[in-house]
């Protein structure tokens, strides 16, 4: 009987303890696990069917998983043969070494596209891929399923006025172990339709167009002229050539020249105010000059310059400002010509004349075609305005006049 009350007695002590550990766990629960950082995982990142085989493990030195976003959520899938790792290396971020696999690095994919294109997934918009298997590059294609554009390339400036650009594109070439400019004759960019080349930008900044190179103007003022000063030395076909140079080599009398397919002997050139036709030297212009005059005195002289042995073509003359009332004017060249262009014209503003040149007389009307005055200059020539009836004018009033002409171009000595 005493044996069974000291079992009895040991019973109770065991549960009592037993009761009392209860208490002081249920009191002070244990910490719970550090949570899962990069630092302590083994899987921080893990399939939705994780399994050993198939987890992303973070800081682990190989991977032979590919990540691929579904709905939002990030899983891995192995892939075939994939030796490629995912690491922190090189001070980067983030590294994703594909090893000696040439296909995509990086597919964007949605299930709202469905394209027919073969290289790739259908389900794919986007994908990053070497541009040369073995010497590397990178290829950044995009890809609709309907007619819509397939890549945009877009900078947003934090600024309202920006006084850096805003998007820039930069080509470099190695030398020794860093980057620096590409050579002046290289290409640095280049623009296709698939496989056949639009144009090329050089080194230089020279454009290349098919086999000629177009050197961009350093002074563009209001708009984009091209040339390299030399003239084209063949014609090219279905294509009309031009260049800016200096007008038969005279300084500082830069314009534009254009050939077309027929023949590279005859150059039309056009700028200052004039058209010239050229050969292999000398040519034929034509030219306008404009100029004006405020009314005043007996004779008033409207400087046009027109040179001697220039054949005036005609005349348009404008009131600038109102003549005084009553005080119609006549016009006429003078000095190296005395054809009259005017005959008691209007005094109001904006009073307009157009004029070729022919026979009018003094008398405002046509002679003879026979009495008709040459319009071959003798000396340098301007238009003269006198007041209709004789007299001086009222000092009042404002006349312009625009004359054009032809005259030849000096030929350069025989070779």
């Amino acid at each position: 009987m005493k044996k069974i009350n000291l079992l009895f007695a040991y019973v109770l002590c065991f549960l009592f303890a037993g009761f009392i550990a209860y208490k002081i766990v249920w009191a002070f629960p244990p910490s719970p696990p550090a949570p899962t950082t990069a630092a302590n995982a083994t899987h921080a990142v893990t399939a939705d069917t994780a399994t050993s085989a198939n987890a992303l493990a973070v800081n682990a030195p190989v991977v032979t998983n590919s990540l691929t976003a579904t709905g939002g959520n990030i899983t891995n899938t192995p892939i075939s043969g994939s030796t490629g790792s995912f690491t922190n290396i090189d001070g980067a971020n983030v590294t994703i070494n594909q090893g000696a696999e040439d296909g995509e690095i990086i597919a964007l994919k949605s299930s709202d596209v469905s394209h027919s294109y073969a290289e790739t997934g259908a389900d794919t918009f986007a994908a990053f891929i070497k541009t040369n298997a073995t010497k590397g590059g990178l290829s950044i294609k995009s890809y609709t399923d309907t007619d819509s554009t397939a890549l945009t390339l877009m900078g947003n400036s934090g600024v309202v006025s920006p006084t850096t650009s805003v998007v820039v594109f930069q080509a470099n070439r190695l030398s020794v172990n860093t980057a620096t400019s590409v050579p002046v004759t290289a290409k640095a960019f280049s623009f296709k339709s698939y496989s056949t080349v639009l144009f090329q930008i050089l080194g230089s900044g020279d454009l290349q167009l098919g086999s000629e190179i177009v050197t961009p103007s350093t002074a563009l003022a209001g708009g984009i002229v091209w040339g390299n000063g030399t003239a084209a030395n063949a014609t090219a076909a279905n294509a009309v050539q031009m260049w800016v140079a200096d007008y038969l080599g005279t300084a500082d009398d830069a314009r534009l020249h254009i050939i077309g397919e027929s023949s590279s002997a005859y150059t039309t050139v056009i700028g200052s105010g004039k058209v010239s036709i050229t050969g292999s030297t000398g040519g034929l212009t034509r030219k306008m000059v404009e100029a004006s005059a405020n009314i005043t005195g007996t004779t008033v002289t409207i400087t046009l310059s027109i040179p001697v042995n220039a054949k005036i073509i005609g005349a348009d003359m404008r009131v600038d400002a109102a003549l005084a009332a009553g005080e119609t004017w006549d016009a006429a060249y003078s000095g190296g010509n005395t054809q009259t262009i005017a005959h008691e014209e209007a005094v109001t503003k904006d009073t307009k004349i157009y004029v070729p040149f022919d026979g009018l007389n003094t008398g405002g009307t046509l002679a003879a075609q026979a009495a008709w005055a040459s319009p071959v200059t003798t000396n340098t020539t301007n238009i003269a305005i006198t007041k209709h009836g004789g007299g001086a004018f009222t000092a009042q009033g404002n006349i312009r006049a625009w004359v054009y002409y032809e005259n030849f171009d000096t030929l350069a000595n025989s070779p």
